[in-house]
């Protein structure tokens, strides 16, 4: 199976364990912190987040972004600048959540190749553009467990 398969399966096999039809910013929320991550919303106004970036050496990395996923050790975060519309937030969580799913994260580090990029951008294509049959499943997945109570 060619890499973009995997990643074609990878997303839709994350809809399917979570029942999730339609992804909206909840269920990327969700997602996340599943995962184990915590979701840090930063900006100019919030200080307790720019402390937070300040000590891990993060703050000018995180103004030229509009959301990153950065882990060392047990920490683990993701940052998504505070100012972006709803739209905005939901395709960068699903960018990240393609980079943790995909195994980019390396320790204390923030530089992905293009490659890398790349894989994380058709995750996130994928985990918000599920096709029918994907949407099938995971209905049909649903109606099964509560026509057997």
């Amino acid at each position: 199976m060619n890499k973009e398969k995997i990643i074609r399966y990878q997303a839709h096999s994350l809809l399917l364990q979570n029942r999730i039809q339609t992804l909206t910013l909840d269920n990327l929320v969700y997602i996340i912190e599943d995962q184990g991550y915590e979701i840090v919303e930063y900006g100019s106004e919030d200080f307790e987040s720019q402390h937070l970036l300040d000590k891990m050496g993060l703050t000018a990395y995180a103004r030229a972004r509009k959301a990153f996923t950065y882990k060392q050790g047990l920490a683990r975060f993701v940052f998504i600048f505070e100012n972006l519309s709803a739209k905005e937030k939901l395709l960068a969580l699903a960018h990240e959540v393609g980079h943790i799913a995909c195994s980019h994260l390396k320790d204390g580090s923030t530089t992905y190749s293009v490659e890398e990029e790349y894989e994380a951008n058709e995750f996130a294509h994928h985990l918000l553009n599920a096709g029918l049959k994907v949407r099938i499943k995971i209905w049909l997945l649903a109606h099964k467990r509560s026509a057997i109570f």
